[in-house]
């Protein structure tokens, strides 16, 4: 019996490793993909969770209904702006400092500011620390020292757990918030007359700080070890190797030496020295990042807007081209096109991975994603109900998969354009672009798609409709584009898929 056990653990043990791995990909280094995923999984549920209860909340303020949804807009947006401010100077701590004790202060940091926005009772209040949110910049952190443990064969797998984390916390945030948030309405008065009582958003927060407290705890005995000390060869290796360890510490230290030696000289920079010698500097004068990053932002811009146009045009009346979903309805699509991701999205990503390569993964995707967007709003044609409820949760799912592979690939190749000492730099500048897109795209599509909601023929109101294309497709045909120019961006890049990573 137990052998037939331990054959068992085997057979699976061998499927997991050959659905996860690929011939020649190094071994995961799995206790800091852990950490990553956990983190990017607790910060996917803050930044959802407070959309099922913020309308609500912001009603008890006394706001109106006509304003509510443009002040759940700045609340929502606040995070993503602290996120693009704190973005470059994280990037920068995470190349100068121990990425592990960073991490853990972030950590620590998110769960201060979890408990804050727990008892907000204004709107001010719910804006500032909303934004306070975003400054730990646990996204930077946990990438980075990810990504510092990982080598060339392995990064796409290991940023596909990243992706598959935060699609996770982007779907368990909003039923928390939903079942957690105004106790007192929902668990027939077990904690009425308590703090709950008096701070009803307490108790979805308090969860989430919780969790942050406990991967801190996690994350404080995790060994780690910076990659120029992982290298070091011991005395056996061979004078090659010994070299290109000797070569690495000083391309790390190099700065530091530099600074040492003009103050023990008594040397000054010119403020173009200095900048030409710092980081920052160097990363955004390297070509490849630059049209990497401006292909991300792109894709950030249309992936970030249509998280936001897919519900506004499913709820919109059926005369304005919409389905006239209720919310329920919007959220059974989105939970049955997420579900089937969170077990499949790092499996199929490791396999497109090896029969593609990163750049052309890259390039497919968006492609299908340019595809997607500019069919979307067709769908509402569909007559049949199931047909129609088939060809939406499909799509979603084509949308989710290529979203995951354009994030999985535009990170990978990043880590290439930059040596590993640049990494935290790099991916400070990377995400502070997609923050940035992140914080546009709301407003801009919004904006777009009630615009064109004035140029659907056959509504009576519409006087000077346009029609086709500036109806309801306008927005998704917009999306479309933008996406197809990325692409075309794409084809610049320089990555050759059997390089060496620069350390």
């Amino acid at each position: 019996m137990a052998s037939i056990k331990t054959t068992m653990k085997q057979q699976i043990s061998n499927l997991v490793h050959g659905l996860i791995y690929k011939p020649g990909m190094s071994r995961l280094p799995w206790p800091f993909v852990v950490v990553a995923f956990c983190t990017e999984l607790v910060f996917g549920m803050t930044r959802a969770s407070a959309y099922t209860y913020l309308p609500k909340l912001i009603k008890t303020f006394g706001v109106s209904e006509t304003n509510t949804g443009k002040t759940m807009g700045y609340i929502g947006s606040s995070l993503v702006v602290g996120s693009f401010i704190a973005s470059f100077g994280v990037g920068y701590l995470a190349d100068r400092l121990n990425k592990k004790h960073l991490l853990m202060s972030s950590l620590f940091l998110a769960a201060v500011g979890s408990l804050a926005f727990g008892v907000t009772q204004s709107i001010p209040f719910a804006i500032f620390v909303r934004f306070f949110q975003g400054i730990p910049g646990l996204l930077v952190v946990a990438q980075s020292l990810l990504l510092d443990q990982c080598d060339t064969t392995n990064r796409s797998v290991a940023m596909a757990f990243v992706l598959a984390a935060f699609s996770v916390g982007m779907v368990l945030g909003p039923a928390i918030g939903g079942f957690l948030a105004f106790p007192d309405d929902i668990f027939n008065g077990i904690f009425k007359n308590t703090v709950f009582t008096e701070y009803p958003i307490l108790l979805p927060n308090l969860v989430i700080a919780v969790c942050y407290i406990a991967l801190l705890i996690g994350t404080s005995f995790m060994y780690y070890q910076p990659y120029y000390r992982r290298i070091a060869p011991s005395e056996a290796d061979e004078e090659a190797k010994e070299e290109a360890y000797v070569e690495t510490v000083k391309m790390i230290l190099q700065s530091d030496n530099e600074e040492d030696e003009d103050e023990k000289h008594g040397r000054k920079k010119s403020l173009s020295q200095t900048i030409k010698s710092s980081r920052f500097y160097k990363v955004i004068t390297d070509t490849n990042f630059l049209v990497c990053a401006s292909s991300y932002s792109l894709f950030g811009f249309t992936a970030t807007g249509f998280n936001q146009l897919y519900p506004l045009w499913a709820s919109t009346i059926k005369v304005y081209g919409g389905l006239n979903f209720t919310t329920q309805q919007i959220g059974k699509t989105l939970m049955y096109a997420c579900i089937p991701l969170i077990f499949f999205l790092v499996i199929i990503i490791s396999k497109l991975t090896h029969w593609l390569g990163i750049k052309k993964m890259y390039l497919l995707n968006l492609f299908m994603l340019s595809i997607v967007f500019a069919a979307f709003p067709f769908l509402s044609k569909i007559q049949n109900e199931s047909y129609l409820w088939l060809f939406i949760i499909l799509s979603l799912i084509l949308v989710r998969i290529s979203v995951g592979c354009c994030f999985t690939a535009a990170c990978v190749i990043v880590a290439n354009c930059v040596d590993r000492s640049m990494l935290g730099t790099a991916y400070g500048l990377f995400n502070a672009a997609l923050n940035l897109a992140s914080a546009l795209a709301p407003s801009a599509t919004g904006t777009s798609f009630s615009w064109s909601l004035l140029n659907v023929k056959g509504v009576p109101t519409n006087h000077h409709s346009l029609g086709f294309p500036f109806d309801q497709h306008f927005a998704f045909l917009l999306m479309a584009l933008m996406t197809f120019i990325a692409t075309i961006i794409v084809l610049f890049i320089r990555y050759d898929e059997d390089q060496k990573e620069k350390v």
